[in-house]
């Protein structure tokens, strides 16, 4: 098959760029109302401090669940490092997703870790690598622990 001609490809591609835009804005149009709808919880159209005060408690809720993590992985590897190697098997240098839930779970840590993953992708390719599974080593205990 033959390929179209460059200017019909350019426009081609503009176009699938502006389409992966639109469907990206309201995929943020759709988070941003289910934000607003989790902290509207009365649907009054008002945020009050109360409501909106919410993720306060699950922002500590999510810090205590990465401490509890980081002190899981110390006690039962000795360090994150020890942790870093046992974790990448095959050596490939990162951990997706599944990976990353796969040996979480086989270390018996059961709170939940998808934020913890999701904490840690700080490039967001969708996987973590040493770096960034050793920032970790950075996080300091939360004060009410």
């Amino acid at each position: 098959m033959a390929r179209p001609p460059p200017t019909l490809q350019r426009k081609l591609k503009k176009k699938k760029a502006e389409k992966a835009e639109a469907v990206a804005q309201e995929e943020i149009e759709r988070v941003v109302a289910v934000v607003y709808n989790f902290l509207d919880p009365n649907n009054d159209g008002d945020v009050t401090f109360k409501e909106f005060n919410a993720f306060g408690g699950i922002w500590r809720e999510l810090q205590q669940t990465k401490w509890e993590f980081i002190r899981h992985m110390r006690e039962c590897f000795g360090s994150l490092e020890e942790a870093w190697s046992f974790a990448d098997e095959d050596g490939s240098g990162s951990l997706d997703w599944v990976e990353f839930k796969r040996l979480v779970r086989r270390w018996d840590f059961a709170g939940p870790i998808k934020h913890i993953f999701t904490n840690l992708d700080l490039d967001g390719g969708g996987d973590i690598g040493e770096t960034e599974f050793m920032s970790l080593d950075s996080t300091e205990q939360p004060k009410w622990c």
